[in-house]
């Protein structure tokens, strides 16, 4: 991904204001591809070279775009996870086991994943419980540190109890609207990307802008 041609300081001090009062942010996106690029663009952007980066990839698509960008600056700080069902409790207490000075960012992608992973264990409400618990405990390991985190939940189709048509929502919307102090909706158009604000902490920087894909 590169920023719009003769707007590259622009779009970073965009990113930069984005984050530089929340803690928790809530990506909504449509495009797998084009998510992960955004990720990596504020990775880019904003990671500290003396902290960690801890990415939870239960998609596994940030680990495909790894493996083909080695020469990403921040890929030496990363840590990262592709676990199963039953491993997540382990990897959220590993994150905790950190100093909290030592946290950048703590990457959870994606809440639609986690409940597909978990779908034969838990239902939907159970499920549900469990993210809400994660943002309770990765939002006070990061809160005094500095760190940030972001969850992200890909657009899902789903047909309620006696209802005929099938409905596209988001995985975990309620409750990542209520715990998020920031909320980006993220749309692929053609070979672009439109990112709008659907919650933000103020009103003082863009509330709908793009980033061309590479």
């Amino acid at each position: 991904m590169v920023l719009s041609s003769n707007k590259n300081n622009s779009k970073r001090s965009i990113i930069s204001n984005l984050f530089s009062k929340s803690i928790i942010a809530t990506f909504l996106c449509d495009d797998q591809d084009s998510k992960v690029r955004f990720i990596s663009k504020i990775l880019e952007t904003l990671y500290n070279k003396e902290k960690i980066i801890f990415y939870v990839d239960i998609d596994t698509m940030f680990t495909v775009f790894l493996e083909n960008n080695r020469n990403l600056t921040y890929i030496q700080n990363v840590i990262l996870f592709r676990p199963k069902h039953e491993e997540i409790d382990d990897i959220i207490a590993e994150i905790c086991s950190v100093n909290q000075a030592n946290i950048d960012w703590i990457v959870f992608d994606s809440v639609t994943s986690f409940h597909n992973l978990n779908g034969n264990v838990l239902d939907y409400s159970k499920s549900n419980r469990k993210i809400g618990l994660y943002l309770s405990i990765l939002r006070n390991i990061t809160s005094n540190g500095g760190g940030k985190i972001i969850f992200t939940s890909m657009i899902r189709s789903r047909k309620k109890k006696g209802e005929m048509l099938w409905q596209q929502s988001y995985a975990g919307g309620k409750l990542l609207e209520r715990r998020s102090d920031l909320i980006l909706k993220l749309v692929k158009q053609n070979n672009q990307l439109l990112v709008s604000s659907i919650k933000r902490y103020d009103d003082s920087f863009e509330k709908d802008f793009s980033l061309d894909l590479d």
